[in-house]
C-alpha cells in the first residue's frame, strides 16, 4: 500500500499586540522629556508593550529593539534606544541593546515591562529642534527569523509628545568700528571686531551647521534684509560656538564708489546713498551692523537690533 503524508509548513507570525487607542498598545512612562547632555540622564521606561505569536510553532531567540524615530515610521535613520533591564525577568536577556526572549510559545502573548530607555543626550547629531518624536517597538529588527509571516505586524509607535533638545541661542556680545573707519564714504573702508555669544544649551556644530553673520548699513536702528549688504562672513559648523561661550572675530569690507550722476543703471549702493544723505550735500547718522542667521537658533527674535556696542554702532556718513 502507499502511505501518502499530507501537511503544510509551519511559519512564525508575531504581531504586537493592540493600540495606543485602546490602552493595549505601547506604553511609556512619560509623555515629554527635556533632554539632558548625559544620555544616561535621558530615561523613558517601557510600562506595557504586548505582542503574541500566532504561527504554527515556537518562535526561539525572538529579538525586539526600541527604535527613536523623527517621523513615526521606522526606517534606516532611526536610532536603537540605549536599553537596560529595571527587573529580573527569567528567559530574557539584553545585548547590544536589543532584548532578547529565549523562546515564544504558538499561541503566548509575551508582555514586556521593567524595560528602560536612554535616549541620546540633546549634544546628538541625530537631534533637531525640539518636537514631537516616536518610540517604536520592533520585532524581530534583524530579520533573524526565517520563516515569518506579514513583518509589518511587527512594528508598534507611541508618539513622546514633546522631546526638548535645546538649541544655541546666538546674539550680539560685541561691536565696534575702528578708528577713522567710523567715517562712511564712497570707496571707504570699514573695519572693526564683532562677538557673537551662545546663550543656549546646545553646541551650533552638532548637525554641521555654519552660522552666517551679515553685515549690512542702514539708515535707521533697525537692521535687516531691506539695508544695504556689505559682507557676509561664514563661521563654518568645526568652528562650533559652544554653549555659554562667545565666538569672536573681525570684519573689514570696502564700499563701492558712486556711478556717475547720468548713469542710466544706478547700482544698489548708489540709490542706498542717496537714503543716507540728501542730494550727497547732507550727511545724516547710519548704523553699521550685523545680523546673525543660524537655522536652528532657539530664539531668533535677538539675532540683531540689540543695541549699540552689542550688534551695531553709529557711524558718520560724509557726503561725496
Amino acid at each position: 500500500y502507499t502511505l501518502t503524508f499530507t501537511g503544510k509548513v509551519g511559519i512564525t507570525n508575531l504581531n504586537a499586540v493592540g493600540s495606543v487607542t485602546d490602552g493595549f498598545g505601547l506604553k511609556l512612562s512619560k509623555s515629554s522629556i527635556a533632554l539632558d547632555a548625559l544620555e544616561s540622564k535621558n530615561p523613558i521606561d517601557i510600562t506595557s508593550f504586548k505582542f503574541v505569536n500566532d504561527g504554527d510553532f515556537a518562535a526561539n531567540n525572538v529579538e525586539v529593539g526600541f527604535y527613536v524615530s523623527k517621523n513615526g515610521t521606522f526606517d534606516a535613520s532611526d536610532r536603537l534606544i540605549t536599553l537596560s533591564s529595571t527587573t529580573t525577568t527569567p528567559g530574557q536577556t539584553i545585548a547590544s541593546n536589543l532584548l532578547t526572549i529565549g523562546s515564544v510559545a504558538r499561541g503566548v502573548t509575551v508582555t514586556l515591562s521593567g524595560l528602560r530607555l536612554s535616549l541620546p543626550s540633546k549634544d546628538d547629531a541625530f537631534w533637531g529642534a525640539s518636537a514631537n518624536y516616536s518610540i517604536i517597538a520592533v520585532i524581530d529588527p534583524r530579520n533573524s527569523l526565517a520563516a515569518e509571516k506579514n513583518k509589518d505586524d511587527n512594528k508598534q509607535a507611541a508618539t513622546v509628545a514633546t522631546i526638548g533638545v535645546g538649541n544655541a541661542d546666538l546674539l550680539g556680545g560685541g561691536f565696534t568700528v575702528g578708528g577713522s573707519n567710523s567715517t562712511i564714504r564712497p570707496g571707504a573702508t570699514i573695519s572693526g571686531t564683532f562677538a557673537i555669544d551662545n546663550k543656549g544649551s546646545r553646541s551650533t556644530g552638532v548637525n554641521g551647521q555654519s552660522v552666517t553673520v551679515k553685515f549690512y548699513i542702514s539708515n535707521n536702528l533697525s537692521i535687516g534684509s531691506g539695508d544695504y549688504l556689505a559682507q557676509t562672513v561664514v563661521i563654518p559648523a568645526t568652528e562650533a560656538i559652544n554653549p555659554g561661550t562667545t565666538r569672536t572675530g573681525t570684519y573689514s569690507f570696502t564700499l563701492p564708489t558712486l556711478s556717475p550722476i547720468t548713469s542710466t543703471t544706478p547700482t544698489r549702493w548708489d540709490i542706498y546713498w542717496d537714503t543716507l544723505t540728501v542730494n550727497k550735500t547732507t550727511s545724516f547718522p547710519a548704523y553699521v551692523g550685523m545680523v546673525i542667521e543660524f537655522t536652528d537658533d532657539v530664539d531668533s527674535s535677538n539675532n540683531s537690533n540689540q543695541g549699540v556696542g552689542r550688534d551695531e554702532v553709529l557711524a558718520t556718513v560724509r557726503p561725496v
